[in-house]
Formats: C-alpha cells, structure tokens, sequence
C-alpha cells in the first residue's frame, strides 16, 4: 500500500481527474479519447521505476507546437479564449507527464491543474461536472498535502546527494521514507477541508450577484449548461431521415391566471410559445423577413424592472409566465401571444419587433423572466396599422385548387383579393381541421423529388410529416385565398410537474404552428398539427432506463435550483437587502453600460485600480494580521504541548517549575535596576558579573541561581527551608538594588550599567 503516500501518484491521478473535469464540461468525448490514452501511457513509459523522460528537445518541441496551436486558436475566434486557454492545459500536462517528476514538477502539474478545473467551471456548470468536482477537490486538497510534506524531505536527500552522492537514494519509492499515513495527517486533512468548505460555502451564499453583470466575456461569462436546444430561428423544408428526440431540459414554466393560482386546467393541458415569426417562404425555407427583421426597437433591461411591451386590450384573459431557461444560446424570448410586459433577472438588452411582437434578448446562459400575455387579444390599433398585408404568394396553382375544394366542402369561400372578410377564422379553423383529419404525423422525413415543392409533396403526395410540414401547408393554404399567415416556431409545453408545479420543456418539445390575421389587428393561433398523434408521439417513455433517467432529472433539477440558479433573489432572502455601497459598486460594475462610451470606460478603469489597489491594501493588512496571529496560536499551543509532555515524563516538573517563581522575580528585579541578562549569558556568569557594582548584591543573587540550578537541572524538590531561604535571598537582593545610587556608580545609568556588565 506504499502508493498511498506516493505524491507522484497521487500527482499522476490529479491530472487525469482535471482533465476529465475539461472534457465534461466541454462535452468533448474526442479529446477525452485522445487525452486520456496518452496520460494512461505516460506512467509505464515515464515515471515508473524502469520509466525514461522523452528526450529535452522533443518535449520542448511539443510545447512549442502547442503554443502555436493555441495562438492560431486565439486569433481566429478571440471569443473562445477560455476553451483555447484549457486545451493548451490540457496538451501541456500529457507533455509535462513524459519527463520524470521532480518537486518543482509536481508543483507545476498542480497549479495547472487547478488552472484547468477553472476553465472548465467557465466553460459549463452541468450536474457531470459538478460530480466530477466532487471527486477533484477533496483529491487535489490530498495530492498538495502529500506533495508538500515529501517536497522538505526531498530536498533534504538532494543536499545530502550533493555532499555523499553515493549515499543518495530514491525518496519516493523507499518504503521507509513512504510510510501508511497516520491518522493525525488524515485528521489535518479532514479539517483543511471541513474549513475550506466552510469558507467556500459562506463566500458563495453572501456574494452579490449583480457586481459585474453585463460583462462580455466571450460567450463564457454566464456558464451554460452544455446542451443545445431544438428551437430552430429558421424552417428548412425537404430533408430525409428520422428526427433526433432529446430529453434534455431547456426551460422550466409555471403560468398563473390573474388570481394567482394555476392555469394549467385553463389552456386545456398544455402550452404553446412562441419564439420566432417566420413570414417569408422561398424554396423550401421559411424565415424572417428582413422588413419584420428591421422594424424594431431596443432599450436596455434592469433586474427586476419591469418593460412594457403592449397595452392590454379587450376582456382577453391576462396570464404572468415564470420561465426559468437552463441554457439560452438562441436570441428568442419564448411567450404566449400577445406579450404586455416582461421583467428580466439580470442586465440585458431587450428588442422588439413591432410587426411581429417577436422579443428577443443579448444575454445567454441562464435566464429567468417574468411575463404576461394576454392569450390571442387584438393588437392596439398603433400597433396593428403598421402591419402590411404579405405579399401574393400561392394564389395560383394546386394549393389554391386544393384550398378551394376545403372550402367548398364546408359552405365557404373567399376571394383572395379582399383584405378581410367576417369568415376568415371560420375559413382558418376549417384548413386546421382537414390538415388535422386527413394526413399523418411522423418524425422520419421523406425528401421531395427533384424540383418538387416541400410543401406540394407533403400535400399531394406523401401527406405524412413532422409539424413543419403541417404548420407550412396550413400558413400556404390560408395565403392561398388572401388571408396572411406566418409559421411560428417555438415550443409547446405539455409534460406538467405536479410536485414543483411546472412546466417541464425539453428539446424534442420544439413544435410549429401558425398565426393567422383574421381580423385588421387580430392575429390568432392556430396549430394543424394532429393533437391525439402529437401526444402519443411526445408521450414520455417507462420502464427502468425512464426511471433512472427520472432520478438523474431530479438530481439535476436539485442541483440547478439549488446551485446553478442561486441569484440576488436567494441570496437577498438569506442575507437581506444588498447594502446602498454594494448597489452603487454593481452599478458601476455594469459592464454594458461602462462600454457604452469611451469616457465611462476611462473613469471605470481609474475607479477599478483604485479600488483594487485599496482592496489589496486592506486584505495584505488583514492577512498580515492573521498570519501573525496563527503563528502566535501555533506557537502557544506548542508551548502547551510540549509542557504537557515534559510534566508527563516528570511528575515532579509543575511543582518545580511553581517552587522556581522565585528566580522570574529575581530577573525582573534585576532588569528593572538596569542589569538586565543577556540572552547568551548564564544566569550564574550574569550575577558574578555584579561583583564589581556591590559584593553582597552578588553573593545573595549567586546563592538564589545555585537555588535555581538545584530545582532547574538538578531535578529536585527544594525543602520548605530551602524555599524560605530564596524569599529572604530575594529580599537581601532588593534590599541591595534599593542601596545602590542611582543613576548608578560612577555616574552610569541603570541602563549603560547593565550594558557595560553584558560588554564584560
């Protein structure tokens, strides 16, 4: 069991944990299939006994190669900074891993490897790496302690190599030198974490939140979760193959009615919201239109402010969304149509389209939000007026004929050269129901022949598809016969959390549908796709692999409430308000705004190095002051240790040491006259030393220190007579001292008497 104090092992295992913490939190499974091999390999081939470094040249060619590596990296995507930083790590300890282990290596692997393990928390904060983290720390707090006590004794076999090189041995692999480690070092190192956690504990609870908010750092100041959503801002038609579900959560939703209680039961089950409007066909691809895109307006977020969007309007229900976003990384802001109101969580800027009523937001990570909808109201006549009609687009052709037939089939028609007429919902709900009774919801795709229409082939020929296909057959039909329609992309929400009493939206949540302007400022929604085999279809599977994936989800769900989602909110209802000081430092530390001009970026610069170098300042002050205060600690409770020994060995040591009073007394009698002792001095030399100065004054001081010498080293207890001889010796010395003329003989001070006896 000799490993267990084998530092470089424990270096060895370090490493391999640090790493593996950077290729979970980039979920990068091929540089942990590279990464890993090489770090297995370099023990055999370098720090095992029979193990030889790579030669000088090699390894600095290496490091040299992955420099230019990681500079090339940097140039070319300045935003990815922390990831080029880390793998540069990364190749840096599998190169540094080929050359044998001294002391000042293992320290080197070290510090990188706690460099790593930040990169690695810049770059995610998943529940993998947390576990991962879990195992690294308590590791990397164990690999330094043993590095830190086998560093001293190596050093001390190097000098002693330098003197009797034949004697030099290896300090690490020797057994004697690499004992079971005692349970007094596993205590210390219990403790040094206990504190440790303690302190990271308390510093994660009380730090604002809002100190720095804004920051640009590259796409990595808000650490995401990892995952990539299924929303998509544009919808390509025509693929081929089977559509990839994934559990992965995106957001959490809880919507209340205007009582404040749940409107699960109001909206019949299930969810719809929208993030992207997509006006504009050509070829198979529905987007945005770049006049919808340019007619917007912006305005800058404040946590906990709230935006007004729209005025309500009509008797339309009011509902406030909760919407928690694990991993925002799209710039859609999902809600209901029509959004009022929204209040954001952190610093952000907030654009909204004024055709469309699309938000969207700069921010990306984790996001929380409030807002209310009113669910399908008209839009207020300011803002419906600025809404053109779409353009003529389907009027012609197989999708009128076949649009015309519907109608025909439910009593109705239109003619697609009126702007509105009292039908047009009537007419919108008879295309949702034909798309809905008549074709067949599928995830695996069929591609359009050549020079086939997407839209045609799903109606005419395939009349099977994903809810793309029905979302851009029924906007296609309703423009058919003049009404205006765009595809909305999004989510709907449909699996409901009893217990948190949420909404629980996945990527294979992501759905189409439409929005239809039946009225002249009433857009509606409408959804063609076929509810009963959507359902069956994102219908949650059982069995044991659900189950486990349902305890994972909880874990997961515990560690983001708990720890990813920990914001001022928490942090206000543990702690309280934030103090005025603290607010004005996150104001000015609002990086978006200091950006915002030259001269704000000028002063905040001036402010910050102030502020640090104040800051540094106070903290070196502080840790002077605990620094000397540990020591004095330290130092009393070895004094205390080492008595409690002494006073073991001896029973007779406490008492002696109690009889003994009497020789402090004499010392200080003697200081006070002005013959203080050196440290170097003996207490029988020092009082000889006082003969010239007064004979008696000697002799009873040279009679008090053999008292003292026979209780000191001589190991006895001295007799009551003795005792009472030392107070009446002791008198007779102050008696003396009192007689002498001071300033002293010879016209010398107490003081340069005593520094011409020590000079003696």
């Amino acid at each position: 069991m000799m490993w267990k104090g084998n530092p470089n092992v424990w270096v060895y295992i370090t490493v391999a944990l640090g790493i593996l913490a950077y290729c979970v939190a980039e979920m990068n499974l091929a540089l942990a299939l590279v990464a890993l091999p090489i770090w297995a390999m370099s023990w055999p081939m370098a720090q095992s006994a029979r193990g030889k470094s790579l030669p000088k040249m090699l390894l600095v060619a290496l490091v040299l190669a992955a420099t230019v590596q990681v500079g090339a990296k940097v140039l070319s995507a300045p935003g990815e900074l922390v990831i080029a930083f880390s793998r540069y790590l990364v190749w840096l300890h599998l190169i540094k891993l080929y050359e044998k282990m001294t002391p000042r290596d293992r320290g080197q692997l070290l510090t990188m490897s706690v460099f790593l393990a930040l990169g690695a928390c810049l770059t995610s904060n998943t529940l993998w790496l947390g576990l991962v983290l879990l195992i690294y720390t308590p590791t990397l707090l164990w690999t330094i302690m043993i590095h830190q006590l086998y560093a001293g004794r190596e050093q001390v076999e190097e000098s002693r190599a330098a003197f009797k090189p034949a004697t030099r041995r290896a300090v690490v692999d020797d057994g004697a030198l690499s004992p079971r480690l005692g349970r007094h070092f596993k205590a210390i190192f219990g403790l040094a974490g206990l504190v440790c956690a303690l302190v990271a504990t308390v510093v994660f609870i009380i730090t604002p939140r809002h100190i720095g908010a804004g920051m640009n750092m590259g796409g990595f100041g808000d650490a995401n979760i990892g995952s990539v959503t299924g929303f998509n801002d544009e919808v390509w038609l025509g693929g081929e193959g089977i559509l990839r579900e994934s559990a992965t959560r995106v957001l959490e939703l809880e919507i209340l009615n205007e009582r404040g209680e749940s409107a699960i039961d109001e909206l019949g089950g299930s969810v719809l919201l929208r993030g992207m409007a997509l006006d504009e066909y050509r070829d198979g691809q529905w987007r945005r239109s770049e006049r919808a895109a340019s007619r917007r307006d912006s305005q800058n977020a404040t946590p906990d402010q709230p935006i007004p969007i729209s005025q309500r309007r009509g008797d339309a229900p009011l509902y406030t969304l909760n919407i928690t976003y694990r991993n925002k990384q799209s710039g859609a802001i999902f809600t209901l149509f029509r959004p009022i109101e929204i209040t954001i969580s952190g610093y952000a800027r907030l654009t909204r389209g004024l055709d469309d009523q699309i938000l969207e937001l700069d921010a990306s990570g984790r996001i929380s939000y409030t807002i209310r909808s009113q669910l399908d109201a008209e839009l207020p006549e300011q803002q419906g007026m600025r809404i053109p009609s779409q353009p003529a687009q389907f009027r012609d052709g197989r999708i009128r004929e076949l649009t015309d037939r519907v109608l025909a089939d439910e009593g109705l028609s239109r003619d697609p050269e009126l702007e509105y007429t009292e039908d047009d919902e009537r007419i919108a709900r008879a295309i949702e129901r034909y798309l809905q009774s008549n074709f067949m919801y599928t995830i695996e795709m069929t591609p359009p022949r050549q020079g086939e229409d997407p839209i045609e082939m799903f109606l005419f020929r395939s009349q099977v598809g994903h809810c793309e296909y029905f979302a851009s057959a029924m906007a296609a039909m309703c423009r058919s016969v003049g009404i205006d329609a765009r595809v909305i992309t999004g989510y709907v929400a449909t699996e409901y959390d009893d217990f948190d009493e949420v909404f629980i939206v996945r990527e294979s949540d992501a759905h189409a549908w439409i929005e239809a302007r039946v009225r002249e400022n009433h857009w509606l929604t409408f959804d063609p796709s076929p509810p009963d085999q959507l359902a069956l279809i994102m219908e949650r599977k059982s069995g044991f692999l659900a189950t486990l994936r349902a305890l994972y989800e909880a874990a997961e769900n515990f560690w983001v409430r708990t720890i990813v989602s920990y914001d001022e909110d928490n942090r206000a209802a543990i702690m309280g308000e934030t103090p005025e000081a603290l607010q004005t430092v996150s104001e000015r530390f609002n990086f978006e705004q200091i950006a915002s001009s030259p001269r704000r970026t000028g002063v905040w610069l001036l402010t910050a190095l102030g502020a640090g170098a104040g800051a540094f300042a106070v903290t070196a002050v502080m840790g002077f002051g605990v620094v000397r205060l540990a020591r004095a600690v330290v130092a009393w409770r070895r004094r205390r240790a080492q008595r409690r020994t002494e006073e073991e060995a001896d029973p007779t040591l406490a008492a002696r040491r109690r009889q003994a009073a009497f020789f402090d007394e004499l010392q200080r009698a003697l200081e006070k006259a002005g013959f203080t002792r050196p440290a170097w001095r003996p207490p029988l030399g020092h009082v000889e030393s006082l003969r010239e100065q007064d004979g008696k004054l000697a002799d009873s001081a040279a009679d008090l220190v053999h008292l003292y010498y026979a209780n000191r080293y001589g190991g006895r207890l001295l007799s009551p007579e003795e005792l009472e001889r030392a107070e009446t010796l002791l008198d007779s010395v102050r008696g003396r001292l009192r007689a002498l003329d001071h300033p002293g003989a010879n016209g010398r001070s107490g003081g340069d008497r005593g520094a011409a006896i020590a000079q003696r």
